[in-house]
């Protein structure tokens, strides 16, 4: 009696498992899907948590995240160069094709194309608006730091920044070259996000 028991857990386990593992595909591309879209390969993965856990292993545990993008491509093949995927708490396509890429960033008005939450980066910030208001600023931003004298102010403020950085990691001896450099750079960047306000 026990045998079965514990068999017909494992089957109603196992149907909980697909189902769960089905939830995001029902839930959120099956009314796309009905109403014709042609929606590129891929899964969305767990339900709340889409493909963030596998995301996170690629980039954060072992520091590999083409290997996220190669495993798209070798499950639905390089050729596509599209798919879809749950990250960040929403569906979403990633495009990985350099030729699709310059296609969806010059087709504004075809693309919903969405940045990181604007609250991290900053409501009016580059990435985060869209439109004629982005062209316009990086318009603007192109411009106004490809001037000479905008390039030689910014030297100015970084360069005494960056010896003293070079300076301090030939006191210490050893160092971890890449976590420094990150470091730094996020340093002498953040006082100059491109932003409108």
């Amino acid at each position: 009696m026990e045998l079965i028991a514990m068999g017909l857990f494992c089957v109603i386990l196992a149907l909980l498992a697909f189902v769960l593992w089905q939830w995001n595909e029902a839930w959120l591309m099956m009314p796309l899907l009905r109403d014709g879209a042609n929606l590129p390969p891929g899964h969305l993965g767990l339900p709340f948590f889409g493909e963030m856990p596998k995301f996170l292993w690629y980039f954060k545990i072992i520091r590999r995240p083409d290997e996220f993008i190669n495993s798209r491509k070798k499950r639905y093949g390089s050729q596509v160069g599209m798919y879809r995927c749950h990250l960040f708490g929403s569906p979403i396509i990633i495009v990985s094709d350099p030729t699709t890429n310059k296609f969806v960033l010059q087709s504004d008005h075809l693309f919903q194309i969405r940045w990181p939450h604007r609250e991290l980066v900053g409501l009016n910030s580059l990435v985060s608006v869209e439109g004629k208001l982005h062209k316009r600023l990086r318009r603007c931003v192109i411009d106004a730091i490809s001037q000479p004298q905008s390039l030689r102010q910014v030297i100015l403020k970084v360069q005494p920044r960056i010896l003293n950085a070079l300076r301090l990691w030939a006191s210490k001896g050893i160092i971890e070259a890449d976590h420094e450099a990150k470091t730094k750079t996020v340093r002498h960047t953040y006082p100059h996000p491109t932003s409108v306000t």
